[in-house]
């Protein structure tokens, strides 16, 4: 399972939702962030695992991919012979409407290869599974999307955890940074909360660790973002909690301090801290 074998991604952004449906724009322009930051140099392929979602919109989504990105294979994965959705063929693609894109195709192609030449074609696949049971499922237990969530969430904050062996620490137990209200800048991606209520809905909660592209500058206050920005995210952290007698966040994270110098914005996602961390402290 993935909870199990984690690693550090080189690029990231913290879209803070379980899932895209919720806000498609934004979505796609984080998929289009990362492209942008993808190493230039290197010769190894770039792979992109879309998810499983091929219904209506989640259809949509897999059309603007396709044409966003100057793909040279695109391998649609099927079972006991079933069709899932249209074959995504260069042919499909010359009438397909995307979310944000619409025949002819290369409008948005354009934008990331500077071309403005007709898009090449592509090489499609189909690949139907013989694996006994597929599409079904199994009888194992901690198989829903919410419980593999919450233990790779488990799973990466246990690096705050020491590599001795012993009871677990609960959170109030360990030492956080202190982060000044004024260095950083606090913003709510999955919806509207008015200012007087930011810090209300951001104590005791996951944060994205994330890095604007430019200066953070107070008026001696804390610095509280109207929108959420799409921008690079080193990893995450528990804000523990929020003085605002001092202008303090308290900070609890297992991203290494020579990374967390490069951190000047906070967002708060729809992503909830597993119930048994908040509960289980003693």
């Amino acid at each position: 399972p993935p909870f199990t074998h984690q690693c550090t991604p080189e690029h990231m952004i913290y879209y803070g939702h379980s899932s895209c449906e919720l806000d498609l724009d934004r979505y796609l322009e984080s998929l289009k962030s990362l492209w942008r930051r993808r190493s230039q140099t290197r010769e190894t392929p770039v792979i992109i695992n879309t998810m499983g979602w091929v219904k209506g919109f989640g259809f949509q989504v897999l059309v603007d991919m396709i044409r966003f990105f100057p793909v040279s294979h695109v391998v649609q994965l099927g079972h006991s012979g079933i069709t899932q959705c249209p074959a995504l063929t260069p042919e499909f693609l010359r009438t397909a409407h995307g979310c944000q894109t619409h025949p002819p195709a290369q409008t948005a192609l354009d934008e990331f290869t500077e071309s403005h030449n007709t898009p090449r074609s592509y090489t499609h696949l189909i690949v139907q599974s013989e694996f006994q049971g597929v599409g079904r499922q199994g009888t194992a237990k901690h198989q829903r999307t919410n419980e593999h969530r919450e233990l790779s969430l488990l799973a990466y904050l246990s690096q705050l955890q020491s590599p001795d062996p012993g009871p677990v620490r609960p959170l109030h137990s360990l030492t956080p940074y202190q982060v000044p209200h004024t260095a950083v800048a606090l913003g709510v991606i999955h919806c509207e909360v008015v200012p007087t209520h930011m810090f209300y809905a951001a104590n005791a909660s996951l944060v994205g660790l994330c890095c604007l592209g430019e200066k953070v500058t107070s008026r001696g206050g804390p610095v509280l973002l109207s929108q959420a920005p799409i921008c690079p995210c080193v990893g995450f952290g528990v804000l523990r909690g929020i003085d605002t007698v001092r202008g303090l966040y308290f900070l609890l994270t297992p991203v290494d301090p020579s990374i967390l110098r490069k951190v000047n914005c906070l967002l708060l996602g729809a992503i909830s801290l597993p119930s048994c961390i908040l509960t289980t402290q003693v």
